[in-house]
């Protein structure tokens, strides 16, 4: 999925949660640049295989697929153990919409990531 894929969707379903009460816009908000933010693994994937710093060749090598650099913990079954159980203890700590937010993002982003794993059919890839 693209940058913009993961940043509407758990915005979307935050500014749902503000309607029926008990959000805020400020948390749908982070609710969406956590969606989006958590696709950085991919370039720092990129700079540990090339050593090189580069947002445009991360993105080309990412979307048209040159070789498959394998992603960091967060995309895998242990790393979404660790990051649901630090959202969960924020959660138990604070008691506020911060742990509902990251959670809503990183949530919505494993469940895109999973439907473009199953992708059927042709594709558009945008290169930079």
């Amino acid at each position: 999925m693209y940058p913009q894929s993961h940043f509407l969707v758990p915005f979307l379903i935050g500014e749902i949660f503000v309607q029926l009460g008990g959000f805020s816009h400020t948390a749908a908000v982070l609710a969406g640049l956590v969606g989006m933010f958590v696709d950085i693994d991919h370039f720092i994937e990129f700079f540990f295989h090339h050593k090189i710093l580069s947002v445009r060749r991360s993105w080309n090598n990412t979307v048209l697929s040159r070789e498959k650099c394998p992603r960091t913990f967060v995309h895998r079954t242990s790393g979404a153990v660790i990051v649901s159980a630090l959202i969960v203890g924020l959660f138990l700590i604070s008691k506020n919409n911060l742990a509902f937010a990251l959670g809503l993002g990183y949530y919505t982003h494993m469940l895109l990531d999973s439907f473009n794993a199953y992708n059927i059919g042709r594709t558009f890839k945008i290169k930079v």
